[in-house]
């Protein structure tokens, strides 16, 4: 039964001949012509498939058009006389079968008046029907209208479109909305915004013109349709992402600016939702966009009054993500400006200067007296370390990379006055522990023993504890003497006199806090110069990687908590405190090479990259590269010295100064010697009219040998 009677359309070619001696060659021969055989047959039939598939979509495109003009005629004869509205759905998708935009506009128009003119049916029909494809084919139409005026400009009429949009947009239809957001809505309404409008100068919360008016309502028109918390969230997504996502725009336009975020701002919580508009915040796609991270916290600090506790966090949340994102696409886009030529340099002028104009906006924003009000309470009743983390990435961005002063910035002062907060955010540093671990090692432990925490860990804890180390460093020369060596006992924390007290700690807390960050500051100095050369190493783990690409933060900590330190110590200097400053575990050498005192590695701070010798001539200027040990403890007399034990210290200022005077007299020798051999002492001709040039052109640093030394 599976048998087969007939002839298969090709048949095996069998040389019945036999192979001759003559073409019996060697192995790799007949290789060779079996594999050009096989490559010539694969070539044939990609060539058979070629044109087969050339030919189907030949054939394919002739169907069609000869489709589309079967189809135009049928429309044309439909539509010559009254078109009946129960037929008006297949009009609809016939139409949008073999529509082109300049030569089935007519069709359209005479499709959309139907609509207008006979609305009221139409929409009994849509409802009797209840057909999800409506959704779709009313979409279409409305879109490509409000296309048409925008692309025709002044010479369409915008009665119709808007008209259309007015009528058929049902606030129960949230499938339509949907429709209508993937093909552009919002990116036209914009066009037809800056082209249709005249130009705002000033805020306003009302339209200026009829037709802006009526853009504006199509503007808000989704918004207060639809109903659920996703459709709102999806609504505020594409809104932020078409209206303010472009990043790669130097600016925004003024009836952007001023009309159309100002007027959305004003929607009360009802009709645009605060946890909504957080969660489109989290899903927008363009997040490089400083206007769109300016637009979000414009919009939420209109609704300070709505704003839960909860919801203050998820707002930190969002705000933070999206300020890194957009700092670290500006650093990128910085970068590539420097390859750049120089003829766009007073363009890149006014995108800087409009983009930090956006920021500073943001800066106002966020530092109003009610924002803050309900930022500190927020996270101090939330009292999560989500919200810390959140928070002290906002500090650490607003003082390090925005260079906001913190005497100058409102929120962080009422951070650094406010004991609560500051002791909430100690104990949230303290029992910070590290993910990768599964016993409860602390990330302060960690960084105390001189490991780096992982890359996840760092990002979050590093802002903790610069942000600790600053706002108690700014509070700390405010305290009193008398009030800051008050320990405060159970006792006194009842009593009434104990809650004006501006000290969050106890002087045993006090003591414990200075000798963990003490440690922490050893670990640093000792993480900065390991002793393994990951420098040179070809093989680097994730975790370096990340560690080498931010600097910036390791040395803003190290900075902060150095300083810290500075004013713990000298209080405790006036009036003892702490147990203990010195470190006995670690070995001093007492005697440090003269490489170290070479100006490069004198300013040179912890965390930068120390690079190979490349020359002759760098290794005569600064020496050989020190070990790792003379370059933490050169660091360590620099900006700890109060660890180092006063026997120790005083005996590496002994060796300095002695070999500061065996650099005098080698200097002294060799400018003797030198003189006796030219045959006298070396004599400068200084003219008194040209002092400061003579002087500059003999003793400088190209004008010859330095006389320091024999002076």
């Amino acid at each position: 039964m599976f048998s087969f009677e007939g002839e298969f359309r090709r048949r095996p070619t069998q040389a019945l001949g036999g192979a001759t001696r003559n073409a019996l060659s060697s192995r790799d021969e007949l290789l060779r012509e079996k594999h050009d055989e096989r490559r010539r047959r694969e070539l044939e039939r990609k060539k058979g498939n070629s044109v087969i598939t050339i030919q189907a979509r030949v054939r394919g495109f002739l169907v069609r058009r000869k489709t589309a003009a079967s189809l135009r005629q049928w429309f044309d004869e439909a539509t010559a006389s009254c078109v009946d509205v129960t037929s008006i759905g297949s009009l609809i998708s016939r139409l949008f079968f073999f529509y082109e935009s300049p030569r089935d506009d007519e069709r359209l128009h005479k499709v959309s008046e139907v609509l207008l003119n006979r609305s009221q049916e139409v929409l009994e029909i849509i409802r009797r029907q209840r057909n999800k494809s409506w959704s779709k084919r009313l979409a279409e139409v409305l879109i490509k209208n409000l296309q048409l005026l925008d692309s025709n400009g002044s010479s369409q009429s915008v009665v119709l479109p808007l008209r259309l949009v007015e009528i058929y947009a049902c606030p129960s239809d949230a499938g339509l909305w949907l429709h209508l957001f993937k093909s552009g809505y919002f990116t036209i309404l914009k066009h037809l915004i800056i082209s249709r409008c005249p130009e705002v100068n000033e805020e306003c919360v009302k339209a200026p013109t009829p037709l802006a008016e009526s853009l504006m309502s199509l503007v808000k028109r989704p918004i207060d349709s639809c109903y659920e918390f996703d459709d709102k969230c999806e609504v505020m997504r594409s809104f932020l992402e078409n209206f303010f996502g472009q990043s790669n725009s130097s600016s925004l336009d003024c009836r952007i600016f001023y009309m159309v975020l100002p007027i959305v701002a004003t929607c009360d919580n009802e009709q645009l939702p605060t946890r909504a508009l957080i969660r489109s915040a989290e899903l927008a796609k363009d997040t490089n966009s400083v206007w769109q991270l300016h637009a979000f916290v414009t919009m939420i600090s209109r609704r300070v009054s709505t704003l839960s506790e909860q919801d203050v966090v998820s707002y930190l949340h969002v705000f933070k993500d999206q300020l890194i994102q957009l700092l670290a696409s500006a650093s990128d886009q910085k970068a590539s400006h420097r390859s750049d030529d120089a003829s766009d340099s007073e363009e890149d002028m006014d995108q800087n200067v409009m983009e930090r104009a956006a920021i500073d906006s943001l800066w106002s924003l966020l530092n109003r007296e009610d924002f803050i009000r309900k930022i500190v309470d927020g996270v101090e009743t939330v009292s999560s370390l989500e919200a810390f983390v959140a928070l002290s990435s906002v500090i650490y961005v607003m003082q390090l990379r925005m260079k906001c002063s913190l005497h100058k910035c409102p929120l962080l002062c009422r951070l650094a006055f406010r004991p609560p907060f500051l002791r909430m955010l100690w104990q949230t540093v303290e029992s910070f522990r590290a993910s990768d671990t599964t016993n409860e090692i602390s990330v302060l432990q960690t960084l105390s023993s001189g490991w780096r925490p992982t890359s996840e860990d760092a990002q979050s804890f590093l802002p903790l504890l610069i942000s600790f180390c600053s706002l108690f460093g700014l509070l700390l020369p405010t305290i009193y003497e008398t009030e800051f060596y008050h320990e405060v006992t159970a006792d006194m924390e009842a009593s009434t006199n104990s809650r004006f007290s501006m000290m969050p700690f106890s002087l045993g807390e006090l003591a414990s806090i200075a000798r963990q960050l003490r440690d922490v500051g050893l670990g640093l100095v000792e993480l900065s110069f390991p002793d393994s050369h990951r420098v040179y190493s070809a093989t680097r783990d994730a975790d370096t990687a990340s560690h080498d690409q931010n600097p910036e933060l390791w040395l803003s900590l190290f900075h902060n908590l150095v300083q810290l330190l500075h004013q713990l110590y000298s209080r405790d200097c006036r009036k003892k405190f702490a147990d203990n400053w010195i470190v006995n575990t670690m070995v001093f050498p007492e005697e440090v090479t003269d490489s170290n005192l070479k100006q490069p590695y004198l300013k040179r701070r912890p965390f930068e990259y120390l690079g190979p010798i490349k020359d002759r001539r760098q290794f005569t200027n600064e020496g050989p590269v020190p070990s790792k040990v003379e370059l933490r403890t050169t660091t360590i007399i620099q900006e700890l010295p109060f660890v180092i034990p006063f026997d120790t210290r005083v005996k590496i200022f002994q060796h300095l100064l002695r070999r500061d005077r065996q650099g005098e007299m080698d200097g002294t020798l060799s400018h003797m010697t030198r003189s006796h051999r030219t045959g006298g002492n070396q004599m400068y001709n200084i003219r008194r009219n040209y002092l400061y040039e003579d002087a500059f052109e003999n003793f400088g640093k190209k004008g010859g040998r330095s006389i320091r030394f024999p002076l």
